[in-house]
């Protein structure tokens, strides 16, 4: 029981930093009513109740500054879709096409997280996903070498994990020559936010000159996808940032297996 008491105080703390630092998307939360949390007493602008998931072997300190296991805050606590980069046009010309859009990045994101294909370790509980893709200029044609591809998911019930200790979930990757990246993980977990789920997704950044790309990757054949998504302000009615799973074994494994391609706007 002081465990989990630690947990929920570790949990809490996170939302209110989030919240010190998003003042609009908390003001946002609280007009939207949503509330949980590990205790079920403070306010957590993401997830309606924890789900309970086991934290990392070994745990986190009570010192630590950031919870070994996050509840999942992206709703219309998220805020706004980002707007594009300043200075990046997005004026659709006659050599140009349609950039992936954005998507809202929610409070979770941490930057510096190791240099991995594998986000999922062998031990993580979940079914088992394989998500590639090729990374293209703004003619939607010229694949972009040495783009970071910044990925960070939920595990398979509902939970965000510390990134000051294990990075559990999370990991970067660069596309080669041919713009390609690919990684293994698990199937995120949908989480409640007041009341309703949210579709399973997978949060990106894609760092290239001139432009980062914030965005969700969701799934075809979720119920919980826009118009049932509760998050308000996400794009999980953008056909573009949704895509089918096929299973495939791969060395003896079997994965659900994505395509997901972007194509940026400044190349």
């Amino acid at each position: 029981m002081v465990q989990e008491r630690d947990e929920g105080t570790a949990s809490r703390r996170s939302v209110l930093q989030w919240m010190a630092v998003a003042p609009g998307a908390a003001a946002a939360l609280l007009a939207a009513g949503c509330s949980g949390g590990g205790n079920g007493d403070t306010p957590n602008p993401d997830v309606g109740t924890d789900t309970g998931s086991t934290p990392d072997t070994g745990g986190v300190p009570d010192t630590a500054v950031a919870p070994d296991t996050m509840s999942a805050p992206d709703a219309n606590a998220y805020g706004t879709i980002p707007e594009p980069d300043a200075g990046v046009s997005t004026d659709i010309g006659p050599e140009q096409c349609d950039p992936t859009p954005p998507d809202v990045e929610g409070p979770f994101y941490a930057p510096n997280a190791p240099n991995t294909t594998a986000l999922a370790t062998a031990d993580e509980p979940g079914e088992r996903v394989m998500i590639n893709g090729t990374v293209y200029g703004k003619d939607c044609k010229t694949p972009l070498a040495g783009v970071i591809v910044d990925v960070w998911q939920a595990d398979s019930t509902g939970n965000y994990h510390d990134a000051g200790t294990t990075y559990r979930l999370r990991g970067q990757m660069t596309t080669n020559e041919q713009g390609q990246y690919t990684f293994t993980s698990i199937y995120p977990g949908q989480y409640d936010v007041g009341g309703a789920l949210r579709p399973a997704h997978i949060h990106f950044k894609f760092h290239y000159p001139g432009q980062e790309l914030t965005t969700q990757l969701y799934f075809e054949g979720d119920p919980f996808l826009s118009p049932n998504d509760p998050c308000g302000g996400c794009n999980s009615d953008e056909a573009s940032l949704i895509i089918p799973l096929t299973t495939e074994s791969v060395d003896g494994t079997a994965y659900k297996t994505g395509t997901f391609d972007v194509n940026l706007q400044a190349s």
